[in-house]
């Protein structure tokens, strides 16, 4: 469950990246999440592809777990575990 939560959440990284699509976008979204602003702009102006740049270490540190926790993607392990460890019975 950990793997596929990592795979997950790298493709929401990169369907991010590409709904920001130009680079003053990305810049402005990467210093809103806390990046320095020549971290942004260096990253943003990339010519690598978008599944290179999913994981790159400045969308990593900006586009966290907690990140996606506050957007509502929970984890497949979060919920697996919350599943499990939290059975009530209906009768």
């Amino acid at each position: 469950m950990v793997a596929l939560d990592k795979l997950v959440r790298r493709r929401l990284r990169v369907l991010l990246w590409k709904q920001w699509k130009t680079t003053g976008n990305r810049i402005r979204n990467l210093m809103k999440l806390g990046a320095k602003r020549w971290l942004a702009y260096q990253h943003a102006n990339t010519r690598k592809s978008y599944t290179r740049t999913g994981t790159s270490p400045i969308l990593q540190t900006t586009l966290t777990n907690s990140y996606f926790t506050k957007l509502g993607h929970e984890g497949f392990a979060d919920y697996y575990y919350w599943r499990t460890t939290h059975q009530t019975t209906l009768f």
